[in-house]
């Protein structure tokens, strides 16, 4: 399947609650789609002046292909969320994220056309990646990375991923079945 297909169906699946973006350089990795979502949740007592608790929820998308993706290419992106993705995406260059943020989810996805070697699919299953801010009452972050193999489908995800992963999977075979109709959008 065409990387291009797929991306432009993933757009249109994230573009009702999404920002989308074509094309992020982040830490000298380019990246083919940046999306950034935000929800903000509040109690207020008769009049909204008169708030009991807020707490902001957001999510990053960020997506790339990859022909060649190691285990060795995991441990590189660790080094790109601790040193660009966490503190500018989630801190926003603060010490802490803001007041009432609750939760930052980092969705990274990878595609490929080739497929991708057992090891990286072993070591994706083992990725984990979180973190906590001042023992959570500023909350928290959690990292989502996913493998697409363009060739057949499969959608190999960590284990904070696993909830989502059907997404990919869906977006896959809508792909595939405007490919065997001979649609190119």
């Amino acid at each position: 399947m065409d990387a291009g297909l797929y991306l432009s169906a993933l757009k249109k699946a994230y573009s009702s609650s999404f920002d989308l973006t074509d094309g992020l350089l982040a830490g000298g990795k380019r990246f083919d789609l940046y999306g950034r979502f935000a929800s903000t949740g509040e109690k207020y007592v008769l009049v909204k002046k008169a708030k009991l608790w807020e707490v902001q929820t957001f999510e990053h998308l960020l997506v790339f292909r990859a022909e060649d993706f190691s285990p060795a290419d995991i441990t590189d992106l660790v080094k790109l969320i601790d040193g660009t993705l966490e503190p500018d995406l989630v801190r926003g260059g603060e010490k802490y994220p803001p007041e009432n943020h609750m939760m930052t989810y980092l969705t990274i996805v990878v595609l490929s056309g080739k497929g991708f070697s057992q090891e990286a699919r072993d070591a994706v299953q083992r990725f984990s990646y979180t973190k906590n801010y001042l023992f959570t009452f500023r909350g928290r972050m959690e990292t989502h990375l996913y493998l697409v193999d363009l060739s057949n489908g499969s959608v190999t995800y960590s284990r904070a991923g696993k909830e989502y992963s059907h997404i990919f999977s869906d977006i896959y075979e809508a792909c595939r079945k405007k490919e065997d109709k001979g649609e190119k959008k």
